[in-house]
């Protein structure tokens, strides 16, 4: 499409090159121009807005249909650098992950991915640490709230879902981003068992039996 685009630019500025060409010679000239103020304005805003241009703002879907700021918040996930793996059992959910201090003068005790949102519920966030600590204030507040309102501990599958909702909002208006974290919910309900959820920056919410994210993987591992 840029190609086309640039294309028909160089072909009006040839149509102006051959008349001042000719208009320095003496003759008469006269130049119709072959595409209408309505296309030339296309045209600027074709050569204006390049595939790159799509992910000035959340809200602007390219001609692909993707959502760039969507895909860099992915992208944000695999540059952390780091690599959790949860599994659930028939009666118990496990998660390991690393630690990785950036610079020797940090306490590693300081650093941490793993967080209790309840004491049913645990957390594991990959990503951008300031906004793993963002979705960890958010579901403890959730959670509190439930709690109170209903008199029982939130369960996880409805924790799960009420972030994949605000992650998904995030996608709808300019004034916010993504967040660079995909959490893993795991815990257990005192209906279902073991539970194990992992929420995408995109909004999307799904209950795992293995889940996998590293550097290098999307994420996609287990049903």
């Amino acid at each position: 499409m840029q190609v086309k685009a640039l294309l028909k630019a160089m072909h009006v500025t040839r149509q102006f090159d051959q008349f001042d060409q000719k208009r320095g010679s003496g003759s008469e000239a006269r130049l119709e121009p072959k595409c209408s103020p309505l296309a030339v304005v296309a045209l600027v805003v074709s050569v204006t807005m390049a595939p790159s241009g799509y992910d000035r703002h959340i809200t602007i879907f390219s001609p692909e249909g993707k959502l760039y700021q969507v895909e860099y918040a992915f992208k944000a996930v695999k540059s952390a650098g780091n690599t959790s793996i949860a599994v659930r059992g028939t009666d118990t959910v496990c998660v390991v992950t690393q630690r990785k201090v950036p610079d020797k003068l940090i306490d590693p005790t300081s650093i941490t991915s793993t967080f209790a949102i309840t004491k049913f519920i645990g957390m594991v966030g990959t990503g951008l640490p300031a906004d793993a600590r963002s979705i960890v204030q958010t579901a403890r507040q959730e959670a509190a709230e439930f709690r109170f309102n209903y008199g029982y501990e939130m369960p996880v599958d409805y924790l799960a879902q009420v972030l994949a909702d605000k992650a998904q909002v995030h996608t709808q208006y300019a004034r916010m981003r993504p967040l660079g974290v995909m959490p893993i919910l795991l815990g257990i309900d005192e209906e279902k068992g073991p539970q194990l959820f992992k929420v995408d920056p995109a909004g999307t919410a799904r209950v795992r039996h293995v889940c996998l994210t590293t550097a290098t993987d999307e994420g996609r591992l287990g049903g």
